[in-house]
């Protein structure tokens, strides 16, 4: 079934009440039906057939919501493209994805118009500002004109089947060129019911949304369950730790969800205030994207006064595949345990053997059930290389833990062989980003003409006297640093590269550091 008829029946129960926001406009449910169904008919009456795709280069926006909610009802595929992506990559995802059509804002038609010769993209559909009717033989159609004329014609929701792909969202590309995810309405609809039940998301609930919607921890994870439940989201075009404390106190929501970095910003404008945030009206916030340095988690929870939800998952799975539920209480160090509603897990040795998903378990981590993909876009040997059996491989090392709880060990890849040694980065990142001169820490291995790899600690000071003996001193008097896993050099800089899911570049620091 289509997915977008839990959205429809959202927008009839809840017409008048607000579904989306942002600071200078809100619309309710009604409106977003309107305004869908004038974009839809829009698309269908331009040459848009079922199972085509229809990209979508935006911040995160109201109007972002109503091209998913309107490409969906169409029975076309909606293709989030990462708004941090470089041109090159950009180009490649507008060329792979073979989308027809192209949503964007007016301010990055400059930009994107030398991308578009090589693709099939015929029509851009601008959002926010002036542009002209035609360019390098692209149609031009402004957004706010659709609006106004409102649908030309009925827009029922296409009937489509739950294996047919929904949506087909791309990786950041941190070993090579971004992978195209596909997504079906099944994959969607299981985990926003997941999501919905797992948290006890209601009408009465409030989100506000500062975590991109080219994510999945912004769309599947968050957004589509409270729109499906008819609660109201309200967007943060880009992430500003201050526009987050302020929309707290003004918007007063129930939940919220932050990435690692976030969090860290968080803590620092508020401790940077010298007092604790007064009791927030969030139910919880949660929490994911990379591994979180317990202190962090537990300074945010003080300051804030508000309990954090561990999630973690993966655009292969649709968003979250482990959390915890509504007032469980959250276990230091784990991501919660796997919604065994919506899927099985097993765990590999570095072999590729199978061990049972129980307490004392170590290895990779691999799924299938209801939220897990059924492949990569136009990669079948991709897809095939990811499958273990009917299970899909994540590349992410876990511990299982007493009574099903996960805690997230590393990347497969992320993995340093050090003097014969396997040493994964994140308990190191862990420890050295307690040290009160650390802002940021990142964990790589780089040549050694012994070792053959070395354990190299790339530090941001937040503190310019910080030194490297002081980083060697402080790994070397924690327990929970085994010599050989001590890291043998250390470099300053001033920022850490990110990808653009906004997780640490390691490939890239690698590079920068391979002398």
């Amino acid at each position: 079934m289509n997915m977008a008829a839990q959205i429809a029946q959202a927008t009839r129960r809840f017409s008048t009440s607000t579904a989306l926001s942002e600071p200078d406009q809100a619309i309710t449910f009604a409106e977003l039906e309107r305004r869908s169904e004038a974009v839809a008919a829009h698309l269908v009456e331009s040459g848009l057939r079922p199972g085509d795709r229809v990209a979508a280069f935006l911040p995160n926006s109201i109007d972002s919501v109503v091209l998913l909610y309107a490409v969906l009802r169409t029975g076309g595929v909606f293709a989030p493209l990462n708004y941090r992506f470089s041109d090159r990559d950009l180009q490649f995802v507008l060329e792979d994805s073979g989308s027809t059509f192209l949503a964007a804002q007016a301010g990055d038609l400059g930009r994107l118009m030398p991308l578009l010769p090589n693709t099939s993209v015929r029509q851009l559909v601008v959002r926010s500002g002036e542009a002209p009717a035609q360019s390098g033989g692209v149609e031009i159609r402004r957004l706010d004109d659709i609006y106004r004329a409102g649908p030309s014609r009925r827009m029922p929701v296409a009937a489509r089947r739950d294996e047919d792909d929904a949506l087909l969202m791309y990786t950041s590309g941190t070993t090579g060129r971004p992978k195209g995810v596909r997504q079906t309405h099944r994959n969607n609809t299981a985990s926003v019911e997941m999501v919905v039940a797992a948290w006890q998301l209601e009408a009465k609930d409030r989100l506000l949304q500062a975590l991109p919607l080219f994510h999945v921890g912004g769309l599947q994870c968050t957004t589509l369950p409270a729109l499906v439940v008819g609660a109201q989201t309200h967007f943060l075009a880009r992430w500003d730790a201050d526009a987050w404390l302020q929309a707290m106190e003004t918007l007063q929501p129930t939940f919220s969800g932050l990435v690692t970095t976030m969090l860290i910003d968080v803590v620092g404008r508020v401790e940077a205030k010298g007092r604790e945030a007064s009791r927030s009206s969030l139910r919880f916030c949660v929490f994911g994207g990379s591994a979180t340095p317990s202190h962090i988690a537990d300074r945010f929870e003080k300051l804030l006064q508000v309990p954090l939800v561990e999630l973690y998952g993966q655009t292969e799975t649709t968003g979250l595949i482990t959390t915890y539920d509504t007032g469980e209480a959250r276990v230091p160090g784990s991501m919660g345990r796997v919604r065994t509603e919506v899927a099985d897990a097993i765990v590999l040795t570095a072999e590729g053997e199978e061990m049972a998903f129980v307490p004392g378990a170590e290895g990779e981590i691999a799924f299938a059930g209801e939220t897990v993909t059924p492949g990569y876009w136009r990669r079948q040997e991709e897809t095939e290389r990811r499958r273990h059996g009917r299970f899909l491989r994540t590349g992410d090392v876990v511990r299982v833990e007493n009574q099903g709880y996960v805690r997230y060990i590393d990347r497969v890849d992320n993995m340093i062989v050090t003097g014969g040694e396997n040493v994964y980065p994140a308990p190191i990142e862990a420890v050295i980003a307690r040290h009160p001169k650390v802002a940021q820490v990142a964990v790589i291995g780089t040549p050694h003409e012994r070792l053959v790899h070395q354990v190299t600690a790339i530090v941001v000071p937040s503190d310019p006297t910080l030194t490297a003996d002081e980083i060697l001193s402080f790994a070397a008097g924690s327990a929970e640093i085994a010599p050989y896993m001590r890291p043998r050099r250390v470099e300053m800089v001033e920022d850490l590269p990110k990808t653009g899911s906004g997780k640490v570049d390691r490939a890239r620091l690698r590079l920068d550091f391979a002398n």
